[in-house]
């Protein structure tokens, strides 16, 4: 499948994990906790073993293809699709369960804490996530990163049936909202499928406009079935709670800002190697091992004081309150990417790039707790798993934006800004055929770190029209 079924493999993940976050959440108020518990880690387990054997399988299904005039090649991608499917249905849900759960075993006086332990470690999970996925496969085949997982994976299964036994968490007796879910799903399935189309070639011939039409189509179908049937997937009604709406609002702007910082940092760091070492840098390889060891160390400057502040955050809500501190991690959040939209240049030293991505980085993890504990404490107890997964759900959905519409629109600007520099002015008449590669590469390089700025222009923007949701949240929790 080459770079396109890669891509495939990618939105069919971010998919089925963003249905599994809205619909499994609210399941779990049907079924309880520790059976959707144990529902999405079996399904983890399966999916991962499809994925490790996905070559015998797709073995058996070639002929098959072949007699149904179909490319007998693509039954291995087919099963990869299917496989990686199948385990973001089970992990997506997990950490909304987890949020749901603590709600139902703590009073709200008490869940600072728990919620805010639960959100740092989702956030350390996918931080540390890609760099032990990277040293495995230095080491070890690539399935060695399955067959560790599956074993944990199990072992956690058991841990949880282990510490859950005799306690008894919240469970509705309600029918499930089936109509709303099959609209849910073509909305999020059209929306993903429209983003992996994007691209810096226009929408002249793309089926990016349909398919974005049949998503608002839908969605506007979901909110009518919800407005009308009585036990609906999500009711709608927990956004006029207090503070439900508002802390949503500072969810998804957060979520957007997140994916600004991590997809601008290796592309900072590329184009800084290869303004350091010229064109060089791209005849040697290693050099582009360490532009990706520096990526690295820079997005963790970002994610790990993220963490940080997310975990302990929960100790500053009694002192600061709900509204103040998140209106001072959105403030703080906006100073970080203020300062690299205003100060960045191709020279500076990759410290003080660290301390203002570290300072982005802090203020959003500081939203993370006070965000999470207004949306739990504004719902009944029978609403808690749907609360949690929108909470996830909303943010999972920004970054998927956020990933597919950053890309394009760093490639699409520096195309422009290169352009816009060689068809006016003075400037590149004095330029002689031996130097243009040259100038032109510098052009390359500058205006890449123009793109990078204005990306965090973005950040800034996105942190100041979050303050208003905040502005909107309780002053404190209520006990």
């Amino acid at each position: 499948g080459g770079i396109s079924g890669v891509s495939w493999i990618l939105t069919s993940y971010l998919l089925m994990y963003s249905i599994s976050l809205f619909i499994m959440g609210r399941v779990s108020d049907f079924i309880g906790r520790r059976w959707a518990f144990t529902i999405c880690l079996i399904l983890y387990v399966v999916g991962a073993s499809i994925v490790i054997s996905y070559d015998s399988i797709a073995q058996n299904l070639t002929m098959t293809y072949f007699r149904n005039g179909l490319d007998p090649y693509s039954a291995f991608l087919h099963v990869i699709l299917v496989g990686r499917g199948i385990q973001a249905l089970g992990a997506g849900a997990v950490t909304a369960i987890a949020l749901a759960l603590v709600g139902d075993l703590f009073p709200q006086s008490k869940r600072a804490i728990p919620l805010g332990i639960v959100a740092a470690m989702d956030t350390i999970g996918w931080l540390v996530g890609a760099a032990y996925a990277g040293v495995v496969v230095q080491f070890l085949p690539w399935r060695a990163i399955f067959l560790i997982n599956m074993p944990l994976v199990l072992l956690a299964l058991l841990g949880m049936l282990w510490a859950l036994q005799g306690i008894k968490t919240t469970r509705v007796p309600m029918g499930f909202d089936i109509f709303g879910a099959t609209a849910l799903i073509g909305t999020l399935t059209s929306l993903n499928i429209a983003l992996a189309t994007l691209d810096v070639s226009g929408t002249s011939n793309s089926p990016l406009l349909p398919l974005l039409g049949v998503s608002v189509v839908c969605l506007a179908l979901f909110l009518l079935i919800e407005s009308r049937i009585k036990n609906p997937l999500i009711n709608l009604r927990i956004f006029t709670h207090t503070g439900f709406a508002p802390a949503m609002w500072v969810n998804g702007l957060v979520g957007f800002c997140l994916f600004i910082s991590l997809a601008s940092m290796p592309l900072l760091v590329n184009v800084k190697s290869l303004g350091d070492f010229g064109r060089a840098a791209v005849f040697q390889p290693n050099l582009l091992t360490t532009a990706a060891l520096i990526s690295g160390i820079m997005m963790g400057a970002f994610t790990i004081p993220l963490a940080i502040a997310t975990l302990f955050s929960s100790r500053l809500l009694p002192i600061f309150g709900v509204r103040w501190l998140t209106i001072g991690g959105l403030v703080m959040g906006a100073i970080g990417f203020f300062a690299i939209w205003q100060f960045l240049r191709l020279d500076m030293p990759y410290a003080l790039v660290a301390v203002m991505m570290a300072i982005a980085g802090t203020g959003l993890g500081m939203t993370f707790t006070p965000i999470i504990i207004t949306a739990m404490n504004a719902v009944s107890e029978s609403e808690r798993g749907v609360a949690s997964a929108l909470i996830l759900g909303i943010r999972m959905v920004s970054m998927t934006v956020a990933v597919a519409t950053l890309g394009v629109y760093a490639d699409a600007r520096v195309v422009y800004l290169v352009q816009q520099i060689e068809s006016g002015g003075f400037l590149i008449g004095m330029v002689t055929p031996k130097d243009y590669p040259l100038w032109f590469f510098n052009s390359y390089v500058n205006s890449t770190i123009q793109a990078v700025n204005e990306m965090a222009l973005f950040g800034f923007l996105l942190c100041v029209f979050a303050l208003i949701g905040a502005w909107l949240l309780p002053k404190r929790i209520e006990s």
